[in-house]
């Protein structure tokens, strides 16, 4: 425009003059600003692989298409930079932005700027390529950071353009096509490769053309390409990014801090214990209507009690939202839907509520928080999670449906947490619930409609009830169905267990502990009381009654069982959760009734004592000492022989001994004692002479004689033993005159009996 000059003789030339200048003060003043926003823009969009084959958008000022990872607009290129966006609106400007005639400058250089990234963008694609063709593993941080670059990543190139660079952006471009050609072409390059080499190994050529959705999504499942990318990619979804306005956001902002996320509602039957959401509001997409706002309804499931004659009733009385601002955060002042927008319905203790928001049309997401007022019960104010409503220019339809579940398995009587995640995150496909089985005595939705909605499971009528008589629990299917616009649709299911516990088996004689992964960090809606029931059948009606030597803990979410005596074979175990026992309030949750197998193996001898005995000095006794009145008292000492001969016990002392779950009986006999070198007997042929009194650390004792007749050491016993010989086992030797110098060893022969 500095090449125009007006006729000075024109009475206009002044004012011409003068509005050229303020023009070219303005173009000026945003170009270098402009440019860096269309590099952001292009770099951080994963399409700028594909050159300018995307997704077109029309600038309303001038109504000429517009490559959608360029600002559509002079104002929305402005608003990418907050500090120049106010400083515009300071000086009264944003009229001058919105003008056809600016626009249509800004769109030139728009697309220069564009193309002239492209260029160097593609000089690192081909760098990559040919790097990556040649065998070499480059990600090119070392290259590029070396030349200045900022912030290099093949992670996230976007964060190139986010950086503050010192660098020609002509480096930046070609440093963020090298960093988004490694990142997605790459790994696209050795899969066609590994997928080359199986067909040929399995003679496969069927598939040699693959469909771009089944690459896009092998790339979605390698973590080379986010979910809201690979959209991009197979369906022109539109790239959004946050105006300076604040209406739109990249990233979801944490519930603010004024005004917490409340606890969710509670309620039994016609009951409210607790005021509150059942499930939080769900995530929205949403296409953009005419005029600079429109209406959405946010669908809500929430606590009720109608009363009776009016009297007791607790209901939603009104609802206020706030919207998060992308320079401000949250405002902390909620505007109020109104009366004329907010419907209440009549079902208890929970039931559908429709708030109506106004949501700009302009393309982006936007966080809100809702605040729910109450006009009865506690609490009386409520505030929702934050949730996202996404504003598309079209519809986009769903080429997948992610579905989770926030329990895999829980107690009859209890709710499961439901989310469906379309694919791609912007999609407007509308979202139905279904379960499978479809009976309602296994459950209802709390919203048949909608990305998140809950399943709340039918408690039966009694513990015993036929449903519950199932050995690993009821399995149940929930199914969301995305609609597209043009009728087709996706889905995906979540799976689930009704019930909460599952077969389990344990060794008699054994100890063990089970808790319903169900009840693992879950809220309570009242507090609860604990009851576990061993019965004798599946049928529920006779309990098992523990004997005096077993110990059951049952009033604890844990079923906690020590020294299990009861008789091998199959009993079956339940837990009922009852809240607000005693009243006439009172309800409960159930889990199923399944097996508890109680087995039994033959018990094993797994070490016995080697037997060592001295004089209380620790030396050996002498000829002398036997032929005292009061004959040769030795006490125990461990064992340190070595000779393997008649000594394979341990010289620990230790005795161990495990059931299996039997009754078993433990026997020991000693042999008269020998003189290993002469071979002769200490009290003759038969023995009987020296007197054993063994003492064990567990407190067992036992008298025995060295005349080979076994005595009982354990007797009847089923649980497992390991005790180690104590310094109180002695051996009495009464006066021996015919006795000869040597070593004296008696063989004891240990004996394990499976039998009562």
């Amino acid at each position: 425009m500095n090449a125009y000059t007006p006729d000075a003789s024109n009475i206009a030339a002044s004012e011409i003059k003068s509005t050229i200048n303020n023009a070219n003060n303005i173009i000026g003043f945003i170009a270098t600003q402009v440019i860096n926003g269309i590099a952001h823009m292009a770099l951080s969009d994963v399409r700028s692989l594909g050159g300018a084959d995307v997704a077109m958008n029309t600038n309303p000022a001038t109504q000429n298409p517009i490559s959608d990872y360029v600002p559509n607009t002079l104002q929305q290129a402005v608003a990418l930079n907050g500090g120049n966006f106010n400083m515009i609106k300071l000086f009264g400007l944003s009229n001058v932005i919105t003008s056809k005639f600016v626009n249509l400058i800004y769109e030139g250089i728009a697309e220069v700027a564009r193309h002239a990234i492209q260029y160097n963008f593609f000089n690192g694609v081909k760098r990559a390529l040919q790097n990556t063709l040649n065998g070499t593993t480059d990600d090119g941080s070392a290259f590029y950071s070396g030349k200045g670059v900022v912030g290099y990543s093949v992670t996230n190139p976007g964060q190139m353009a986010d950086d503050d660079q010192t660098i020609n952006l002509s480096m930046v471009s070609e440093a963020n096509g090298y960093a988004w050609a490694y990142k997605v072409l790459v790994p696209l390059i050795k899969m066609a490769s590994d997928n080359a080499l199986k067909d040929a190994e399995n003679g496969n050529t069927n598939q040699a053309n693959l469909p771009a959705f089944y690459l896009v999504n092998q790339l979605i499942t390698a973590n080379a390409l986010a979910g809201d990318q690979g959209a991009q990619i197979v369906n022109n979804a539109p790239h959004a990014f946050p105006q300076a306005k604040g209406e739109a956001a990249n990233d979801r902002p944490p519930a603010p801090a004024a005004t917490p996320v409340s606890p969710l509602g509670q309620g039994w039957w016609f009951l409210v214990f607790t005021n509150g959401l059942m499930t939080q509001p769900s995530d929205q997409n949403i296409v953009a209507t005419n005029g600079s706002s429109m209406t959405v309804a946010v669908p809500l499931v929430t606590t009720n009690a109608n009363g009776i004659f009016g009297i007791g009733n607790q209901r939603l009385s009104s609802v206020g939202y706030q919207q998060y601002n992308n320079s401000n955060g949250w405002p902390n002042r909620f505007t109020d839907v109104g009366s004329g927008n907010l419907s209440v319905g009549s079902n208890q203790p929970s039931t559908n509520a429709t708030a109506k928001l106004s949501v700009p049309t302009t393309s982006g997401t936007y966080y809100y928080q809702l605040k729910l007022t109450y006009n009865n019960g506690s609490p009386k104010t409520v505030y929702s999670d934050v949730f996202a409503i996404t504003v598309v220019p079209k519809p986009i339809d769903a080429t997948g449906l992610v579905v989770t579940a926030n329990q895999k398995s829980v107690l009859w009587g209890q709710q499961i947490g439901l989310n469906a995640q379309p694919m791609p995150t912007n999609s407007t496909a509308t979202i139905g619930w279904r379960a499978n089985p479809s009976d309602p005595k296994f459950g209802v939705f709390s919203s048949t409609s909608g990305q998140k909605t809950s399943f709340t499971t039918k408690a039966p009528a009694n513990e015993r009830d036929a449903v519950l008589q199932n050995d690993s629990g009821t399995p149940i299917n929930l199914t969301a169905t995305a609609t597209n616009s043009d009728h087709s649709t996706v889905e995906g299911t979540a799976s689930a267990t009704l019930g909460g516990v599952y077969p389990i088996t344990v060794q008699r004689g054994e100890n063990f502990n089970v808790k319903p992964d169900a009840l693992n960090g879950v809220q309570y809606p009242s507090n609860p009381d604990f009851r576990w029931f061993i019965y004798k059948d599946q049928t529920g009606t006779t309990e098992y009654t523990p004997s005096t030597s077993e110990h059951l803990v049952q009033n604890t979410d844990t079923l906690q069982w020590q020294n299990v005596q009861a008789p091998q074979g199959k009993l079956y175990y339940q837990l009922v959760v009852t809240f607000n026992k005693g009243t006439s309030s009172a309800f409960s949750w159930y889990t199923n009734i399944a097996p508890l197998t109680i087995t039994a193996t033959n018990p094993e001898l797994h070490a016995v004592p080697n037997l060592q005995f001295a004089l209380s000095s620790g030396t050996n006794p002498t000829i002398a000492d036997f032929y005292k009145a009061s004959g040769v008292m030795m006490q125990y000492a461990p064992s340190k022989m070595v000779n393997s001969v008649n000594w394979d016990g341990n010289n620990a002392g230790v005795l161990a001994i495990t059931s299996g779950g039997s009754q078993w009986r433990l026997n020991v006999q000693f042999s008269p004692f020998k003189n290993m070198t002469t071979q002769r007997n200490l009290g003759g042929s038969s023995g009987g002479t020296a007197a054993f009194s063994l003492h064990f650390a567990d407190g067992t004792t036992m008298a025995a004689k060295d005349d080979s007749q076994p005595v009982t050491l354990y007797n009847g016993a089923t649980q497992n033993v390991t005790t180690t010989t104590s310094t109180d086992t002695s051996l009495k030797i009464p006066q021996t005159a015919s006795i000869q110098p040597g070593t004296y060893q008696s063989t004891a022969t240990w004996t394990l009996v499976k039998a009562p």
